[in-house]
Parts: C-alpha cells; sequence; structure tokens
C-alpha cells in the first residue's frame, strides 16, 4: 500500500467516525454526502431516505447507543467492530450486541457498500454485565 493509499484511507475512517457520532447524536443528516446514489446494505440496495427511515427506527429503542470499538481498514474499505447497548422494551434491563461492519467508499468519497453481521436479531444480544460471549 502507498502513502497515497494509506492517508485516503484515513480519510474513510474519518468518515467512518462521523457516521458513528451521527448515528448517536441523531444528526442523521450527515448521511446525506456520504451514501452513494448506489449504495448497499448486505447486498440489498438502500437509499439515502430508506436508510435513514431505518436508522430512525432503531431510535425507539430506549438507551440506544453504539459504542465504536475498533476502526482500520485498506484501500477502499474500512471495518469497524461496535456495541450497541439498550434497554429491552420487554424486560426493562440493559442489553448489548456486538456488531462489524466492512464499508466500501468511491473514488467520490461515499459509501457505496456496508456489509454487516451481528446484533441484529434479539438472539444476539447479552445482558450488560454478562460479557462471556464476547471477544
Amino acid at each position: 500500500m502507498t502513502e497515497h493509499d494509506s492517508d485516503t484511507n484515513q480519510k474513510y475512517q474519518g468518515i467512518v467516525k462521523d457516521i458513528w457520532e451521527a448515528l448517536n447524536s441523531g444528526n442523521l443528516s450527515v448521511l446525506k454526502p456520504i451514501l452513494a446514489a448506489s449504495y448497499t446494505l448486505n447486498g440489498k440496495a438502500f437509499t439515502y431516505e430508506e436508510t435513514v427511515a431505518w436508522l430512525k427506527s432503531l431510535e425507539a429503542e430506549k438507551d440506544l447507543y453504539f459504542d465504536r470499538q475498533d476502526l482500520f481498514g485498506e484501500g477502499q474499505k474500512v471495518c469497524v467492530r461496535w456495541f450497541l447497548t439498550l434497554t429491552d422494551k420487554k424486560t426493562g434491563d440493559k442489553i448489548r450486541g456486538m456488531g462489524c461492519n466492512v464499508i466500501t467508499f468511491d473514488a467520490n468519497n461515499q459509501a457505496i457498500s456496508n456489509w454487516q453481521a451481528g446484533a441484529s436479531t434479539a438472539d444476539e444480544f447479552t445482558p450488560v454485565g454478562d460479557e462471556s460471549s464476547e471477544s
């Protein structure tokens, strides 16, 4: 990897930091210039409007917070590992799940694809304080 590639990837990592800050602040308008018109999530096309609608549905969760753990990348790809903490609506207990995203950027500094694994079903969450299944 050249120094230029490294600098470019650092820029992409900065954009991913901005995305995670937007997720926690609710300032989702930050995403508009970041998401390419051809953006996909797990292989499915998602417009900016669909992405914002999906993210706003998450805001209904009480105490929702994304805690970014690791951030690294190479070339046009950035990987971010994170924990999502929220209050379970049924039990009132604090729960958390772990996920990982690999986001690919184009030459215009826009996210063109996002592959996410983890923290997408109730089975993938554990009570806060029970980190035995996390690594």
